[in-house]
């Protein structure tokens, strides 16, 4: 089974005028930061067995954030253009 993980994105956009917008966004990933641990260690007899059973990582990764702003603004290179 693999690691299972919750993202999440919310933006808000705003209309400047009629060309332009500004637009905001938070994207999360892991937002649930749940922990999913690696199979345990199975050691070799040469290593001594020191590390059997013992899980030593986890498969997914931690939180993270994101934040993001951009801003468009439509030209056309023609006035006779439609964009």
């Amino acid at each position: 089974m693999g690691a299972q993980e919750v993202d999440l994105s919310l933006f808000k956009s705003f209309t400047l005028g009629k060309e332009k917008a500004l637009r905001f966004e938070v994207s999360s990933y892991n937002v649930t930061n749940r922990a999913q641990f690696s199979a345990p260690n199975v050691s070799s007899p040469a290593s001594g067995y020191v590390n059997f059973g013992q899980i030593l990582s986890d498969s997914n990764s931690p939180r993270q954030f994101q934040l993001d702003r951009s801003f468009r603004s439509k030209r056309c290179s023609l006035p006779s253009r439609t964009c």
